[in-house]
């Protein structure tokens, strides 16, 4: 049987090193439900989806089903634009960008809506606040949003606006002067 040869979180990704085996006896309906050694290549690469204490075997249930992995951008934005910083994992938001026109306007727009937060790097600390950037990684249920997303970033100011009650209300783009 496959045994953990360490502790494993929960969100583990098993390689080779976190399993070992050994020879297990027992109720065939529990050795059943044990993953045996034969399958070490079916369990490298998958998620735990709970904690694996070293030494004990490796039931099939603790392993996360798969899924397939969305596609993924990563903006950094001003901790001022991402909410304060207050923008968590699971968090669906909608991307507006803000454009200077050559003539001395400028223009908002929304890029992409209702992205799920994928994951949010640390806020600083520190007392220029004001001035930190902090990266935000969301899903693309499309790819084709990174270009959009790439653009905002190089050539414009990007705001995260976080869906809540009236989330599928448009929003309408926004121009002054020029």
């Amino acid at each position: 049987m496959l045994v953990a040869s360490h502790n494993l979180p929960a969100g583990t990704v098993l390689r080779a090193v976190d399993l070992r085996s050994t020879g297990l006896a027992g109720n065939r309906a529990v050795i059943g439900a044990l993953l045996p050694s034969r399958e070490l290549a079916l369990a490298l690469g998958r998620r735990l989806a709970t904690p694996v204490p070293a030494g004990m075997p490796l039931a099939r249930s603790v392993l996360a089903p798969t899924t397939p992995v969305p596609s993924a951008f990563t903006v950094v934005v001003p901790v001022l634009h991402a909410l304060g910083g207050a923008l968590h994992p699971g968090d669906r938001v909608s991307v507006l960008a803000t454009f200077q026109a050559a003539a001395g306007g400028a223009q908002t727009r929304a890029i992409a809506r209702d992205l799920q937060v994928l994951a949010v790097g640390q806020t600083p600390g520190g007392l220029d606040q004001a001035s930190a950037t902090i990266p935000v990684t969301l899903a693309l249920p499309n790819p084709s949003l990174a270009s959009a997303l790439a653009l905002a970033e190089e050539a414009g100011k990007i705001d995260l606006l976080r869906q809540g009650a009236g989330a599928d209300a448009p929003i309408p783009s926004v121009s002054v002067g020029g």
